[in-house]
């Protein structure tokens, strides 16, 4: 997939910032660290959504029918939204199932997702025992269009990983999933 405007170089070292300022790679902390409120409502089948208000008012809201797991999973994609895209979400609602990953905003943000979630050492850790895309997705709790990404990020930091295609839609196959789920496992 062409990344074109997308800088990997500035979602890595968003990422560790981000890290680094929350003492936590989890997500729900990242949020709570930047101030974002998360909700969890009952979005029928969307995943979740960010808006933005003000510089104190910033929701993420998360399906509450979906597993902890997916949610937390959502969380991180959201967080790359009101990184990179407060000026866009203060005029609309950004509802990431319906809009194609192959636009750059929401690429960014699974990106950041993949990139803040994912360690490096045991992504390579699985790759070298041979893991698949699907195998790596379920010891980590994440999609497999996230490991392939962080193919991406990997192979941009020097190593020498191979780099597996990734379904710019997969947010709409895991939405016909039951609970949002797809190849995740916690």
């Amino acid at each position: 997939m062409n990344l074109g405007r997308i800088h990997l170089e500035k979602i890595i070292m968003t990422s560790e910032k981000e890290i680094k300022r929350a003492g936590s790679r989890d997500a729900f902390i990242i949020a709570t660290e930047r101030k974002i409120k998360v909700r969890h409502e009952d979005l029928g089948s969307l995943m979740g959504m960010y808006k933005y208000f003000n510089k104190n008012n910033r929701y993420i809201t998360l399906n509450q029918n979906h597993s902890r797991c997916a949610q937390k999973v959502t969380c991180y994609h959201e967080i790359g939204h009101d990184i990179n895209d407060q000026d866009i979400a203060k005029n609309s609602l950004l509802q990431d199932i319906r809009l194609n990953m192959k636009d750059p905003i929401e690429l960014r943000a699974s990106l950041f997702a993949a990139e803040t979630q994912l360690v490096d050492s045991e992504i390579l850790e699985y790759i070298s025992r041979g893991y698949t895309l699907e195998q790596i997705a379920m010891e980590t709790g994440t999609y497999r269009d996230y490991i392939a990404m962080k193919q991406v990020l990997l192979r941009f930091k020097g190593y020498k990983v191979k780099v597996d295609e990734f379904n710019p839609f997969f947010f709409r196959v895991a939405e016909g999933k039951q609970n949002g789920e797809y190849y995740i496992s916690c």
